[in-house]
């Protein structure tokens, strides 16, 4: 039998994490030691220190774990793990932090990383939701080289994924882990092995994707109902998305089926307005935007109807 393949695993959340799981059962490979971010506030009054998701699943298989502060500061000391593990390459899933090139280029087979989109599409931070926020029909994993350029590097493969009309962030996270707990040992096997050939990127078809910040799911319902529908998909699994009424947010729970089967009922009302005819819905610029339930601030989750009858003014409710 072939000796398993010595690797590092470089992770943070829980999609890392299963991903982790899945190589620590897998008797191709040898997890020898993972490096992931350090332990963070995580309870609701933030008082409690807690591991994310990977450390939680190498703790609980005895694989030892790195946490540095500085990759810079304590490069000699994981440069020293990966020589005295005979590291054949790094594997990295949303670490979260920028690698130096002296701890990336250090193993025979260098370092790949498993990014969530089709490389040179969406480069960056959010690659996942920004499918969805530009109306994607497929998505995927790319394993490429890490390089200085951020997901800049070679591609050895992709995994290819369907985005449904109707699929929201959470339920293209799920197909995702899904394809990759299921296709990717294989893919690394055959980086391992030497069969995959390293395509280079074509930069100039590149697209990128940065980060978000919470002002960035609100609804402005002047906006084209297509928009609405990405934001409304896109942000799901960041906290939803919300509109202002009277200077206060109110969570908007999107009706994602209805948006995927009837996308362009022309609304008669003004941009904003809350109606329940010919279904709960809220009018913008080009059409109706089907919603489930409304949540406004400090409030419990409520019908279109509950909230009309709370907070309509002659029955009428406008979103600024």
């Amino acid at each position: 039998m072939t000796a398993p393949i010595p690797i590092a695993f470089w992770g943070s959340p829980q999609i890392a994490a299963s991903l982790l799981e899945r190589l620590l059962h897998d008797q191709k490979f040898a997890v020898k030691f993972v490096v992931t971010q350090q332990d963070k506030a995580r309870s609701v009054r933030g008082r409690e220190l807690l591991p994310c998701p990977v450390k939680k699943i190498a703790t609980a298989a005895n694989i030892p774990v790195l946490e540095p502060t500085s990759l810079k500061k304590e490069a000699e000391i994981l440069a020293a793990a990966t020589k005295r593990h005979n590291i054949l390459f790094h594997v990295i899933l949303a670490y979260g932090k920028i690698i130096p090139p002296i701890l990336f280029e250090q193993p025979r087979f260098k370092s790949v990383n498993f990014h969530a989109s089709l490389l040179p599409l969406l480069r960056g931070a959010s690659p996942i939701e920004s499918a969805l926020l530009l109306d994607y029909c497929e998505t995927g994993w790319s394993l490429q080289r890490i390089t200085a350029e951020l997901d800049a590097g070679d591609v050895y493969g992709q995994l290819k994924v369907p985005i449904a009309p109707q699929d929201d962030a959470v339920a293209l996270y799920q197909k995702l882990q899904q394809v990759l707990l299921n296709q990717g040992p294989e893919l690394l096997y055959q980086y391992a092995s030497g069969a995959l050939s390293a395509t280079p990127q074509n930069a100039s078809q590149a697209t990128f994707c940065g980060k978000f910040s919470s002002t960035d799911a609100r609804l402005d319902f002047h906006s084209a109902l297509q928009v609405l529908r990405g934001k409304a998909r896109a942000f799901s699994a960041r906290g939803g998305v919300y509109a202002l009424w009277r200077g206060k947010r109110v969570k908007i729970q999107a009706d994602y089926h209805a948006l995927a089967e009837r996308p362009f009922e022309r609304p008669n009302h003004p941009p904003g307005t809350l109606v329940t005819i010919p279904a709960p819905a809220i009018a913008a610029a080009d059409g109706l935007f089907w919603v489930s339930d409304l949540q406004p601030e400090g409030k419990r989750r409520m019908s279109v109807q509950e909230f009309l009858n709370g907070y309509g003014k002659d029955g009428i409710v406008r979103f600024e």
